[in-house]
């Protein structure tokens, strides 16, 4: 037993010699291990066609006919339009939002002797609890 639990142990017989009940000192301090997420989301593999990159531009993915596609893992909200965040406070103004990573893909480009180069393109990988504060200030 750790110098914590023993703490906890000799304050729990306290509490109980006071007329307090009794604790289960094994429990104490311990939260709760469900999990819920503030934001549901999709996971897939996609094939992407066309994307930006990291500096904004859209480019059109390669896809080869006897490699097969470029696929990309992403994950997106689920929710449509403006869903606020699970267990945010109502005073909170919150919503879920994807957002996107950066991800190496190979693209075309008229420029290059074979068509193709590496590019970093940007493809949804994330669902986000995104909050607002109000930040409004009131003159008197």
């Amino acid at each position: 037993m750790t110098s914590t639990q023993c703490a906890i142990v000799v304050l729990s017989f306290a509490l109980a010699g006071f007329g307090f009940p009794s604790a289960d000192y094994r429990s104490f301090g311990q939260q709760s291990k469900e999990k819920v997420d503030a934001c549901d989301q999709v996971a897939a593999w996609e094939e992407v066609t066309e994307a930006r990159n990291v500096n904004g531009d859209i480019v059109r993915v390669a896809q080869n006919q006897e490699s097969g596609p470029q696929i990309f893992y992403t994950v997106r909200c689920n929710s449509v339009g403006e869903m606020p965040c699970r267990g945010i406070q109502a005073s909170i103004s919150s919503r879920c939002e994807t957002r996107l990573n950066a991800m190496a893909a190979i693209v075309e480009d008229e420029t290059r002797s074979n068509g193709l180069r590496w590019d970093m393109i940007m493809v949804p990988g994330q669902c986000v609890c995104a909050e607002f504060l109000n930040n409004t200030l009131s003159i008197s």
